[in-house]
């Protein structure tokens, strides 16, 4: 009950009203252009055409919801830090857990507002159990639901499959971010960290061309497909550094007296 009552409490914020409007704005202006793409190459579209470009595009989600995690995250560690918390939990790894639970609830609004917004954005288009015409057309603008259609015969399935990578994906970052916290816990390095893991996010993206270096390939389960094949080795990674983090975590010393 409590957890819920957390969940209202935090969807009832500014930056979620902040959100909507910012992500509807850019959902319904990518809407246009992919349409004006399908009808360019003059074939059939439906609903899933747009909702899985939408939470796969990297220029949206880098540019926007990775800082806004990033600094959310950072908010969150940092007032969980506390002496009380540290006593009542008894050790370093409960306390890794504990704060990924308290964030769990950011990203349970996040992708529960982001799926309502792309479904609506969607509008008026035909909603099928399967690929449409459109998504078996290898052009650029359509680089996306092509190679999703690629993986599996059915766009719920991507769907699906693209979110559990993502929160997956937030879910390691926060886990870094925190066990860092453990060996440096000031506001200062933490920021430096946050700043560090963005620019490289933009960097990877930007320049570089080995496919498993992007943290994009970690993101999007288009871009783990075209990296590995499969979207299954990403999966492997993502927890196998938050399995990481919890060891680390768990042999830590107490650097400062909490």
């Amino acid at each position: 009950m409590n957890y819920w009552h957390k969940l209202v409490g935090e969807i009832l914020t500014w930056k979620w009203l902040f959100f909507i409007n910012f992500a509807f704005v850019s959902g319904w202006i990518k809407r246009q252009e992919l349409g004006a793409g399908g009808i360019s190459i003059q074939v059939g579209m439906n609903a899933w055409d747009v909702i899985l470009p939408l939470f796969g595009d990297p220029l949206f989600h880098l540019y926007f919801i990775l800082p806004l995690w990033l600094f959310l995250s950072c908010r969150n560690v940092m007032n969980d830090w506390d002496y009380t918390v540290h006593i009542r939990i008894g050790s370093y790894w409960k306390w890794l857990l504990y704060t990924t639970g308290n964030a769990s609830s950011i990203i349970v609004i996040f992708i529960l507002l982001y799926s309502v917004i792309n479904f609506l954005v969607s509008g008026s288009l035909q909603w099928e159990m399967g690929w449409s015409e459109y998504s078996r057309e290898d052009v650029g603008f359509n680089r996306i639901v092509y190679t999703m259609q690629q993986m599996t015969g059915q766009p719920l399935i991507a769907f699906l499959l693209q979110i559990i990578v993502y929160i997956l994906f937030l879910i390691t970052v926060y886990f870094v971010i925190a066990t860092f916290y453990l060996f440096m816990p000031t506001n200062k390095t933490l920021a430096v960290l946050a700043i560090c893991i963005y620019l490289f996010a933009l960097i990877s993206f930007k320049v570089f061309t080995i496919g498993w270096l992007q943290v994009t390939t970690y993101m999007f389960i288009h871009y783990a497909y075209q990296t590995f094949s499969s979207f299954v080795p990403v999966i492997g990674i993502l927890m196998g550094v938050n399995a990481l983090c919890l060891v680390t975590s768990y042999f830590a010393r107490k650097r400062n007296e909490i």
